[in-house]
């Protein structure tokens, strides 16, 4: 991951059971941040958004654009909100499990 400053990708929920969905660069879904394809601006991510919207609606929800950077860790979200979606709560659950549903990759 040699780009640096802001990028896009797209992400959403897998109707299924709810959980984040991110968009790869093969068109496919993963719940993984670090797997997602990049984009170089918002605009170019309105093809596979508006494609996701019109004929995945099966496999997920709502997909939308959200900013992101690449740091020394992979992929980083830039807000608190999607901080959260991608690595789940902020402060800590009291379960033997983490609460997140685990998806086969």
């Amino acid at each position: 991951m040699s780009q640096t400053g802001t990028q896009w990708i797209v992400t959403a929920n897998f109707t299924a059971d709810g959980a984040v969905a991110d968009r790869r660069e093969d068109g496919s879904w993963c719940g993984q941040l670090a797997e997602a394809a990049l984009f170089a601006d918002e605009n170019a991510t309105k093809p596979a958004v508006t494609h996701a919207a019109q004929k995945e609606q099966r496999l997920v929800s709502d997909p939308y654009p959200i900013d992101v950077r690449v740091g020394e860790n992979g992929i980083e979200a830039l807000t608190a909100r999607e901080r959260i979606r991608a690595f789940g709560p902020t402060t800590p659950l009291r379960r033997p499990d983490s609460g997140m549903p685990r998806r086969a990759s």
